[in-house]
């Protein structure tokens, strides 16, 4: 049975390329639970000014709620 190796070059930047991936896949996770800790701060701080009624529009010509 023959077996076809890659020249030793080619091993070492498929092992970069593929290094160079992985950190970049560390990165985006890292981005992506920094992004759900910031919404989640979001979200409490939405529903904590709701519940004070503190949330309004943007429409300035809408009558407010607790009037």
């Amino acid at each position: 049975m023959n077996v076809i190796i890659t020249p030793y070059e080619e091993q070492l930047n498929l092992v970069e390329l593929l290094e160079g991936f992985m950190e970049k896949e560390k990165e985006s996770l890292e981005n992506l639970e920094s992004m759900k800790d910031r919404l989640n701060a979001l979200e409490q701080a939405i529903l904590s000014k709701a519940f004070r009624g503190q949330l309004g529009t943007n429409d300035p010509f809408e009558d407010n709620t607790i009037e």
